[in-house]
């Protein structure tokens, strides 16, 4: 299928190329059935609104499809769990390449994303419970908060979710590849948007990725608690809560070469 220029004359963002929804917001997610839908081999650019989204569905699997260009995102899944986004292409899309927000076992794996977009490439939104692995990104925005991926907590698309107010919390970030290919912006980033009304994001492992970002200042900024940053290939500066980050096991490793060296 190819869905491109949706646009119904209400909303610029009313006009998604593929939506998927199952019911209404008070759907409760223990309830939610699994509804084994796949959406595959599509083309969706160029719309209104978002390329290919999930709004209160269960059971999804997108894969193979390219979404680019978009007026806001190129795959987003709000309100959602176990959805699988895996070998599509997104690129070029407005505000992000690939977006989850407010759900729950989220896995996107193996896509490529060439992001231009203001809030960057893959974005975890008060989400929990998320894999995001095998992944190419590169991006180029001017906006400093552009990431090429990011997990995030605060008000968002999905603010009539129950689950809005729900920092996100367990997610695995592993053998990504991130480049900036220039602008601004940080390759991963973990923050929150506001201080006083989300608690802080929690259990995020960042680990054998390969950010290279020396265009921009920093290559990885993270806040929250349990952030745990291993085994990974970094080009430029690295923050966490604040202060710089010194990867402890890769000095060992550049002593170690220069001693079996000489």
């Amino acid at each position: 299928m190819r869905c491109n220029n949706a646009y119904s004359g209400i909303l610029p963002t009313e006009g998604g190329g593929i939506s998927l929804e199952s019911s209404d917001k008070s759907l409760r997610y223990d309830t939610m059935y699994d509804q084994k839908i796949e959406v595959y081999n599509c083309i969706c650019n160029d719309n209104g609104g978002w390329g290919i989204g999930t709004n209160w569905s269960s059971g999804i699997s997108i894969h193979d499809n390219v979404t680019e260009r978009n007026a806001t995102m190129g795959i987003t899944a709000w309100n959602s769990m176990n959805v699988y986004i895996k070998k599509n292409i997104s690129n070029d899309n407005h505000d992000y390449d690939i977006n989850l927000e407010s759900s729950d076992y989220i896995t996107v794996d193996s896509n490529t994303v060439k992001s231009t977009a203001d809030g960057g490439g893959i974005r975890n939104h008060n989400t929990r419970k998320t894999l995001i692995a095998n992944n190419t990104v590169s991006f180029n925005n001017e906006w400093y908060l552009c990431s090429g991926i990011s997990v995030t907590s605060g008000i968002g698309y999905g603010d009539s979710g129950m689950f809005k107010r729900r920092p996100s919390s367990d997610v695995m970030i592993t053998n990504n590849k991130v480049t900036c290919a220039g602008g601004k912006g940080n390759g991963i980033r973990v923050y929150k948007y506001t201080e006083a009304v989300y608690a802080e994001i929690s259990n995020v492992t960042i680990q054998n990725n390969t950010v290279q970002n020396t265009i921009s200042n920093k290559c990885m900024e993270t806040f929250g608690n349990n952030i745990v940053i291993r085994n990974n290939t970094t080009t430029g500066k690295m923050y966490l809560n604040g202060k710089k980050y010194i990867d402890k096991g890769k000095i060992i490793n550049k002593l170690l070469d220069l001693f079996n060296n000489n």
